[in-house]
């Protein structure tokens, strides 16, 4: 069966739960029945060319099934009812005061709640729509406006075709609209949000339009529509999603003002490239199948640091890929439970779980040791050849290598097969023998025996006069010690390194020479070998006591960061606590005051440390909870730790809550959300989930306040004990999606500690099929945490 397009005509009557829809599908087929993915949807009554057809509904499948042996060019018309949904996909409603907005969300495979359709990504059609509204009523989707019409006292809006895309790419939204506008060329580039919530400046559309001209140059291909909307949207499940022309953003990744915090402004910048990185890869050249989804999803992430460094190299946004994105594709890569990058997909449905780390964060990180393997400009001329040979078509994983093959003459393919179709990771054991330092790889595992996989492991080894590039693929390999400086030069590589004393000693001697990159390489991997027991509790502390004088941000963050995650296990351990709270004082003095002109990095980093300071320093935290008052004036870089602060010394949810109904601007209401959860207590607890069901929390950021409320020590107990009913909030708001499954493997961790058997308990009860990809993590991070928090108290 082949779809050449799908002409489609919906009647939305306002505040109605139900769409009126007609669709004539043409199609090619090759003597064969018809099937079609709808769900909540209604048939009315299908002809394939003119002709009344039977056809039969299996509701738990969500299939439409024509029987027959049909051939040729057939068109399928078909009158349909589809449904606006309760949950955060397909077409759902969001009410803004007194008026509504209808919006989509698709990916992976929600089409099929608004028409019948085969709604897999390697069926590409071409898309004609018209819609049928209220005369004040506008409406958006992929394509410009075509014309509009007077229909019975109401207005037909009738948009241009698309070119050949995938399902998921569809966008319709509903509404009244206010608008920003500006110009690639003579293409308008539309920021666009309901009306009354648009506060931003232009911001992000000149983001928009830089990042844009920077990929049109990178890739050698304009970007493909004649427009294109960037669309806010008030409750969204996602952070984004690149619908081509059309691309859906929550509010604080694409609205933008003076008052917007340093750290939002970089991820709106990150964020913008990343969906517009789509537009090309995802949307020009789509996967063939969801086991590919990792090179739509791990390239944008590549793409889109590359692109903001590029825009806007102040913000050091590569230390950003490194400290978000590997740091925790390291993590999750390294339990059994993981997954490989190429994962087998069955059904659209399977696909929620693996939007995760090793999808975005893995994927993201071998290309770039890729691109470090072949070189930038070969590495670009591949994709180029790429894009250019898949225009509007399908791809796989295995098409990029070829191309990247036929450029460069290197074994791309054989290096990438190794690293996608294998779960985890190598570490590097690295031994100095006399004029020799040996190297060994095995699997690097957190928790269990390694196997005996052997990576093809790029590998650069950094000496006083030059960097050497080898390939490492087999168990041990030899290389020479002189000059040595260190393995994995600027952490490039997708791996662990564990030196020996005398190899780790020579290294540090370097100290001088090695780059933020590097130091923060040696930091991640001792606490990896720390949690899987390998190196001791007092060798940690050690280590991170001598990085501890750094002046770089990168590495007092990643120093405060990974003692944080740790006293989330054991927050009464003195030791521990101490150490700390110690270190969140020296660089809290050491960042000082905001002042003109500072780093980038200086701003968003303070806005950290003081976040994590004022739970662990009581009187810091009152002194600068007095300033709460002045929340909406206060410096937006530092408003999450006034807010927390407030919390945990006023200990009010009430008082939280107004402030959070007070507040319009998404990304100053986020920090009140978090701050919600550090109140303490029954009644307060109480407050939070009430505020959660009457929406004063938007369904979007439910998540956000039940993760906190599960990191405040002071409310574990009673959050384990409403454990079910939160699983049961979350799955109704997010059905489909990968947020279910990610609250588990964060929180019940933490909420183990010292209950281990009733969680697990509790989650071998867990039944939602969102959730197990989640449930298999947290149960394996219940065991490894155990044993941490054990070896930390001995």
């Amino acid at each position: 069966m082949k779809i050449a397009s799908y002409d489609l005509q919906f009647n939305f009557q306002k505040s109605s739960d139900y769409i009126n829809g007609k669709e004539k599908i043409s199609a090619h087929l090759s003597g064969e029945r018809i099937e079609l993915d709808a769900v909540d949807t209604k048939i009315k009554s299908i002809l394939i060319n003119g002709e009344p057809q039977k056809f039969s509904v299996d509701s738990k499948k969500g299939l439409v099934t024509i029987e027959g042996d049909f051939n040729g060019p057939c068109d399928i018309d078909i009158e349909f009812v589809s449904k606006v949904t309760d949950a955060l996909r397909g077409m759902y409603r969001v009410r803004i005061n007194d008026h509504e907005f209808l919006t989509t969300d698709f990916e992976p495979s929600g089409a099929r709640r608004l028409f019948p359709c085969v709604d897999r990504p390697q069926f590409k059609a071409e898309f004609r729509v018209s819609v049928i509204v209220d005369n004040d009523v506008d409406a958006i989707s992929n394509m410009p406006v075509r014309g509009t019409t007077s229909v019975y006292g109401r207005k037909q809006i009738e948009f241009e075709s698309t070119p050949p895309m995938s399902t998921y790419l569809f966008y319709l939204g509903i509404g009244n609209f206010d608008h920003i506008s500006g110009k690639l060329g003579k293409k308008e580039v539309t920021l666009i949000a309901p009306k009354g919530t648009l506060y931003s400046t232009d911001y992000p559309v000149k983001s928009a339009i830089a990042s844009l001209k920077f990929y049109e140059d990178y890739f050698g291909i304009p970007y493909q529509l004649p427009k294109l909307h960037l669309i806010s949207v008030p409750d969204y499940a996602a952070g984004a999603m690149e619908n081509w022309g059309a691309i859906t953003f929550r509010e604080r990744y694409i609205q933008a003002t003076k008052d917007t915090s340093a750290a939002t402004l970089s991820a709106i910048d990150e964020v913008v490239a990343h969906e517009l990185a789509h537009q090309w890869f995802g949307d020009l050249v789509t996967m063939k199948w969801w086991n590919d989804l990792w090179l739509n999803e791990s390239f944008a992430t590549f793409m889109a640091y590359k692109t903001v460094n590029k825009l806007h190299p102040e913000y050091d946004i590569l230390n950003d890929l490194i400290d978000s994105e590997k740091r925790g594709a390291l993590l999750g890569d390294s339990l059994s439970s993981t997954h490989p990058i190429d994962v087998n997909v069955v059904e659209p449905e399977e696909v929620s779980q693996i939007f995760d780390e090793i999808s975005y964060g893995k994927g993201g990180n071998i290309l770039r040791m890729l691109e470090n393997y072949l070189g930038e400009e070969d590495f670009r001329s591949g994709i180029r050849s790429y894009l250019k040979k898949y225009s509007y078509k399908n791809a796989a994983g295995t098409d990029l290598w070829t191309e990247l093959e036929e450029v460069t003459g290197k074994p791309v393919s054989a290096i990438m097969k190794a690293w996608i179709t294998k779960k985890g990771y190598p570490a590097i054991t690295a031994t100095l023998e006399g004029s020799k330092i040996r190297l060994r790889q095995e699997k690097f595992t957190l928790l269990g025996k390694a196997d005996d996989e052997i990576w093809p492991i790029p590998l650069i080894v950094w000496r006083e006069h030059s960097k050497d590039a080898v390939l490492f693929d087999k168990r041990e390999m030899e290389i020479p010690s002189k000059e040595f400086v260190k393995l994995d030069s600027g952490s490039t590589g997708f791996y662990r390194v564990q030196y020996d004393k005398a190899l780790i000693d020579k290294v540090m001697k370097h100290a001088s020479m090695l780059g933020v990159l590097d130091k923060w390489g040696i930091l991640n991997d001792m606490t990896a070998l720390f949690m899987s027991g390998r190196k001791g509790f007092q060798e940690y502390l050690a280590i991170l006591e001598s990085m501890s004088d750094d002046d770089d941000p990168l590495i007092m963050n990643s120093i405060a960061g990974d003692l944080y995650s740790l006293y989330m296990l054991d927050p009464s351990n003195a030791i521990l606590v101490e150490r700390l709270r110690g270190y969140l004082q020296k660089f809290n003095k050491k960042l000082g005051e905001p002042a003109k002109e500072e780093k980038h990095s200086v701003t968003v980093t303070r806005g950290s440390i003081r976040t994590m300071l004022v739970q662990l320093d009581h009187a810091y935290a009152k002194k600068l909870s007095i300033n709460f008052s002045g929340y909406d004036t206060f410096d937006p870089n530092l408003k999450r730790s006034l807010a927390v602060a407030t919390a945990i010394t006023g200990n009010s949810a009430s008082t939280i809550i107004e402030k959070i109904k007070a507040t319009k601007k998404d990304d100053a209401r986020q920090h009140l959300i978090y701050a919600l959860g550090f109140t303490s207590g029954e009644k307060n607890y109480a407050a939070l989930k009430k505020s959660i069901e009457d929406e004063t929390v938007p369904r979007q950021d439910s998540v956000t306040a039940f993760v906190a409320a599960s990191m405040n020590p002071e409310n574990r107990k009673i959050v384990f004990g409403d454990y079910n009913s939160i699983m049961a909030t979350i799955e109704k708001i997010f059905t489909g999606s990968v947020y279910l499954s990610k609250f588990i493997e964060i929180t019940a961790p933490i909420l183990g500690m010292g209950r281990e058997e009733e969680m697990k308990r509790e989650l071998f009860s867990v039944h939602y099929p969102d959730a197990s990809m989640g449930v298999k993590k947290a149960l394996e991070y219940l065991d490894i945490m155990s044993r941490v928090k054990a070896s930390m108290q001995s």
